[in-house]
């Protein structure tokens, strides 16, 4: 999912997808649901999608401040488990039209 960027998002080790106090879900993209996580290859105790990247068709004038992945492809869902979250390198300003395309790396050790 997408973090909305109207205020800089804090995260918490406590959060989860149905209580977050430092961060908003957004919800301005043209897909029914959440994007699906694909596996990529597991290298060095890391995993990450970039061979098939999470693809968001931006639906209006928007900012993303960040990501995060859970469990629930319900767009705008409270469900599910909350495995991470976090903060794009600057908040991204957004058009109707745009594409946003997410990789993230799970690091275990």
């Amino acid at each position: 999912g997408l973090v909305d960027g109207a205020t800089s998002p804090t995260f918490d080790a406590g959060d989860t997808i149905s209580s977050h106090s430092g961060w908003s879900v957004n919800t301005d993209y043209s897909e029914s649901g959440r994007q699906t996580w694909s596996n990529g290859a597991v290298s060095s105790q890391s995993i990450d999608n970039s061979g098939s990247p999470a693809s968001f068709s931006i639906s209006a004038t928007t900012d993303v401040a960040g990501a995060f992945l859970v469990d629930d492809s319900t767009k705008g869902g409270t469900n599910g488990t909350l495995f991470a979250e976090g903060s794009f390198s600057s908040t991204r300003s957004l058009e109707d039209g745009d594409t946003v395309k997410v990789t993230y790396t799970i690091n275990a050790s």
